[in-house]
C-alpha cells in the first residue's frame, strides 16, 4: 500500500500574540500529526530549473482525508525539515474509482 512509504509529519501552525508595544509577535508551533510521503520532483522541467538555480521542488502525498492548502507548513518529525506547500491538495486528487486514493501537493523547503 502507498501508506507503507509514509513518514510521520505534523502541521506547523502560525500563532500570533501582542508584543506589548502595539505590534505582533509571530511564532510557529507544531500542530496536528499525520502521515505523508515526501519526495523530490524528478520531472525533466524540475531538474532543469534546479540546475538553473531554482529551489528543489518536493511532492507531498497524503491520504484523501488530509487536504493541504497553499502556504501550509508541514514538518518532518524525524529530521525537523519544514516544507511550505506551493499548490492545493484539492487540485490533485485521485478519482473516486481509483484503487489507490491519495492527494498530492508540491512544496519547497523553508527550514
Amino acid at each position: 500500500m502507498i501508506e507503507d512509504f509514509f513518514i510521520d509529519v505534523c502541521y506547523v501552525d502560525r500563532v500570533t500574540r501582542p508584543d506589548g508595544m502595539g505590534g505582533v509577535i509571530e511564532q510557529w508551533t507544531d500542530g496536528a500529526p499525520f502521515r505523508a510521503g515526501i519526495s523530490t520532483q524528478s520531472s525533466a522541467e524540475a531538474m532543469i530549473a534546479e540546475r538553473n538555480g531554482m529551489k528543489t521542488i518536493y511532492v507531498i502525498v497524503t491520504l484523501p482525508i488530509i487536504e493541504l492548502k497553499h502556504d501550509d507548513r508541514v514538518k518532518d518529525v524525524k529530521t525537523g525539515q519544514i516544507y511550505r506547500v506551493t499548490s492545493d491538495g484539492k487540485d490533485m486528487t485521485t478519482p473516486a474509482v481509483a484503487d489507490v486514493q491519495y492527494r498530492q501537493v508540491t512544496a519547497e523547503v523553508i527550514g
